[in-house]
């Protein structure tokens, strides 16, 4: 469970000291919030070693995501935002300076 924000006994620590300053700890989770796009989106990643979250694997290359989505099911309802590729990269490694995205349905 190593994440960019740590591993899981990282977390558990976190909580326990917590627990021993007397804090209450609650979580917060979102579970598959960005899964299933509606359409793809192609746009430059670098790919980075799964087992070794900061070790980049290779350079910067073009990649085909499904990362636009468009929830056509709410109409325009609520919002007619769409998310997209750049609305769901990492902020400390930013997607090529939001270089143009051709949209591949």
């Amino acid at each position: 469970m190593a994440t960019k924000h740590g591993t899981r006994r990282e977390h558990l620590a976190a909580i326990e000291a917590a627990h021993a300053a007397g804090l209450r700890v609650y979580a917060d989770v979102v579970l598959n919030r960005k899964v299933g796009g509606d359409h793809e989106e192609e746009f430059r990643a670098t790919p980075y070693n799964p087992d070794h979250r900061k070790e980049a694997m290779s350079d910067l290359q073009t990649i085909r995501a499904w990362t636009h989505f468009a929830f056509p099911g709410r109409g325009g309802r609520h919002s007619d935002m769409q998310w997209h590729c750049w609305h769901l990269r990492e902020k400390r490694a930013p997607l090529d300076n939001r270089a143009p995205i051709r949209q591949t349905s």
